[in-house]
């Protein structure tokens, strides 16, 4: 092993070696940036979908409450009404 470690190597792997050490940090910088790029937009876009969802609940909800209200009144009118079927 230590045979290995102490020989030189030839031009083309020396070379290969310096080229892949280039891409990777060609890579890894091209990479941050990105990220420094997406993480805003990607905190715009989770705000939207949020704020979309939190809108679609509330009108779900305001459904909700007034086909409650519209069955309860309906209810205490068939009550009201003689030979109502619901007692």
């Amino acid at each position: 092993m230590s045979r290995i470690a102490n020989a030189e190597f030839p031009f083309e792997f020396r070379a290969l070696e310096v080229m892949l050490e280039a891409i990777c940090s060609y890579l890894d910088a091209r990479t941050t940036e990105l990220e420094s790029d997406a993480y805003p937009a990607l905190d715009e876009l989770t705000s939207k979908v949020k704020d979309y969802m939190t809108s679609s609940c509330v009108r779900l909800d305001v459904k909700t409450l007034n086909f409650y209200m519209i069955s309860k009144m309906l209810c205490e009118f068939n009550t009201q009404l003689p030979g109502s079927l619901i007692t």
